[in-house]
């Protein structure tokens, strides 16, 4: 054979190995369009909940938030749904295939990606029946995604307003913020809520900062009924569980407003090594100061509150 014919042959044999190649990732594609890769992940493990257990699953999505409220009806509400990246978003599938809950509320606590880039990806797999919208919106691919994955599948799309109530059956939820459809800051905008449960009791608070926690106990000092709704009472002193705002962040987290919560059990969502510095030292110190004991995504993982109506809760991780 000559070295001419030899280096006819060796080229042969490459092209027809990137052409296997090609092919080989073509199908893949095409396999992943048909039937997406995601759906095929197997369910994470979850418990069947005890009798009378409410469950909150405070969701390790990095730099992000996601959290699950998994009532004894076994419906489930959901704040926020992470930054929609790919290693975030495999584990979410894991865990609502896991999960199995009969029905979903979806709320976007915040209009930042980190909040609610993987909703849009969570809503087209598992449907909605109701999704919230924060008072002041984005211009974001994420945020419009979200919007019409909710529309797609026939979801109930409203704006977070204050002074809802939604009633889970012996459980209920309050929106004690935003202000107005009129906010004109993301953070301050942010959805803050307040869950009941017997004598159980736990506060969502987003990315607001010291000055919406500050007239929140202002308007709470003058009037403590102000968000009560007949039998929906909202109570904010000696709080059970507080998901701490903005990641830990310094700017919020008060002395001042953690004076009036005296929540027994903070847990930050935020990501290892984070840019920002979060959980910053100063909330840190704040939270230690009223007595709380801090739990921490980036530390620990997903975090698990199981909690009864007689106001007997654990807090497991993992």
């Amino acid at each position: 054979m000559t070295r001419n014919e030899r280096k006819k042959r060796e080229w042969i044999k490459r092209g027809a190995t990137v052409g296997i190649a090609a092919l080989l990732l073509f199908a893949v594609a095409l396999c992943n369009a048909l039937v997406p890769f995601r759906t095929l992940l197997p369910a994470r493990a979850v418990d069947a909940p005890r009798e009378n257990e409410l469950r909150l699953w405070f969701l390790d999505v990095g730099q992000g938030d996601c959290t699950a409220v998994s009532f004894p009806d076994g419906s489930a509400l959901v704040i926020d749904g992470g930054d929609g990246g790919w290693e975030n978003d495999n584990a979410l599938m894991r865990f609502f295939k896991g999960l199995n809950a009969n029905s979903l509320t979806f709320v976007s606590s915040h209009a930042d990606g980190d909040h609610c880039g993987g909703l849009a990806y969570l809503i087209e797999n598992f449907g909605a029946e109701r999704l919230y919208l924060p008072a002041l919106g984005s211009d974001s691919a994420a945020f419009a995604e979200m919007i019409s994955a909710a529309e797609k599948r026939g979801a109930e799309i409203k704006t977070a307003k204050r002074y809802e109530v939604l009633d889970y059956g012996g459980a209920y939820v309050s929106f004690l913020s935003p202000y107005s459809q009129g906010e004109t800051d993301g953070n301050e905008a942010s959805t803050v809520l307040y869950l009941r449960y017997g004598e159980f009791s736990a506060l969502f608070t987003a990315d607001m900062n010291a000055k919406r926690e500050e007239k929140l106990r202002q308007e709470y000092a003058v009037m403590p009924e102000i968000f009560d709704r007949g039998d929906y009472t909202v109570r904010l002193e000696d709080i059970d569980v507080l998901k701490v705002a903005h990641h830990g962040s310094d700017a919020s987290s008060s002395a001042e407003w953690l004076g009036l919560i005296k929540p027994a059990v903070s847990v930050i969502s935020c990501g290892k090594g984070n840019p920002y510095g979060h959980p910053s030292g100063g909330a840190l110190q704040r939270l230690a100061d009223c007595g709380s004991k801090i739990y921490r995504t980036d530390e620990l993982g997903d975090i698990l509150v199981s909690a009864f109506p007689d106001g007997n809760y654990e807090v497991k991780w993992e």
